[in-house]
């Protein structure tokens, strides 16, 4: 990273998301953080001319054209090299958020020394909540949940100790990691843990980032006081969709944790998961949902998917491919055939 001569760096990794990626902009623009600031966008090789309407319609932003699609991960780490502000704000193309926001995280950030990462209430478009705190994996906590054990607790006590769908948004809260879609940290944590992991192409990045900040002893914070519109998964979309994103979900979830758990850990998780996905399936099978899951794919399949998916991964038919593109990705035991299978090109 460059010495420090700016409050805040806001840095933007964008793929194939052109319109999106304007009015994000547009609001930073017309709508800027009240502070010294400066914004990077790095395009990963759009074919839909983002990296020439960057160029274009906002001269002052400081753009960086990717050779390819290099993932998530390795396109921050390229802005962040060039970052000189004393926070950093990660943000994805298809989020908006404007100057009171971003000087309310910043004010909060700023009064509270031992908080490192801090991320704001995250919407749908629609106003719709989105899903944006967790706790980090644990097979105890996969098994009290699937035995139904959370229902005993009281709701505020049980959205507090599982956050993510159990929680009500509606507290500042310090947490275990955040999406990364918003996420506002301190320059001191990247100078104390490092950069973002590149060990995946895109997804788990923002879980090892707030694990290795917590190991070095900063806080990660929910800030209920600031919403920010999010699409969701506007880049992923272009490429992948329904069974192939939970491939990505939990061959990413594989890598992260196998770098940072012991591997009889991590295979008790596998093993978890797999009875936890199992039951989930029996379970939907004896009594069928009324409705579909997004995307047309109905519960059931859903779990089956799932439950397939941690088998493959408990039994190693699946190895950790600790860089990868979207181009094709290979199972350990020779390509399989079936709806739960990766990406194939």
């Amino acid at each position: 990273m460059q010495p420090v001569s700016l409050e805040l760096s806001v840095i933007m990794v964008s793929f194939e998301t052109r319109d999106l990626l304007r009015e994000s902009l547009k609001v930073l623009g017309t709508d800027p953080p009240g502070c010294s600031h400066e914004i990077i966008v790095v395009d990963n090789a759009s074919s839909d001319g983002s990296a020439d309407m960057v160029e274009r319609e906002f001269p002052k932003v400081r753009l960086v054209r990717s050779g390819g699609n290099v993932g998530f991960g390795r396109g921050n780490n390229q802005a962040l090299r060039m970052a000189s502000g004393e926070f950093v704000l990660l943000l994805n193309p298809d989020a908006r958020v404007g100057r009171e926001g971003i000087d309310r995280m910043m004010a909060c950030l700023r009064s509270q020394p031992e908080i490192g990462i801090l991320g704001p209430r995250m919407v749908y478009p629609d106003g719709r909540l989105q899903p944006s705190v967790f706790r980090f994996h644990s097979a105890w906590r996969e098994i009290f949940i699937a035995l139904r054990l959370h229902r005993l607790l009281p709701k505020r006590l049980r959205g507090r100790l599982l956050l993510e769908r159990h929680f009500g948004f509606d507290e500042t809260l310090r947490v275990d990691w955040l999406g990364g879609s918003c996420m506002l940290v301190r320059r001191r944590v990247f100078e104390d843990i490092g950069l973002l992991t590149e060990a995946t192409f895109h997804g788990n990045e923002d879980w090892d980032l707030c694990w290795r900040a917590a190991q070095a002893g900063w806080g990660t914070v929910f800030f209920h006081e600031v919403s920010v519109a999010h699409v969701s998964g506007a880049s992923s979309r272009q490429y992948v969709g329904f069974p192939e994103t939970e491939w990505f979900a939990y061959h990413n979830l594989y890598v992260i944790l196998s770098n940072h758990r012991p591997l009889w850990s991590v295979k008790f998780y596998q093993v978890v998961l797999f009875l936890t996905f199992a039951l989930e399936a029996l379970r939907l099978r004896l009594f069928p949902p009324m409705d579909a899951q997004p995307r047309g794919v109905s519960a059931l399949r859903a779990a089956r998917c799932r439950r397939d998916l941690a088998r493959d991964f408990m039994f190693g038919r699946v190895k950790p491919i600790r860089r990868y593109g979207e181009e094709r990705l290979v199972r350990g035991g020779g390509e399989r055939e079936g709806a739960c299978g990766p990406p194939s090109g």
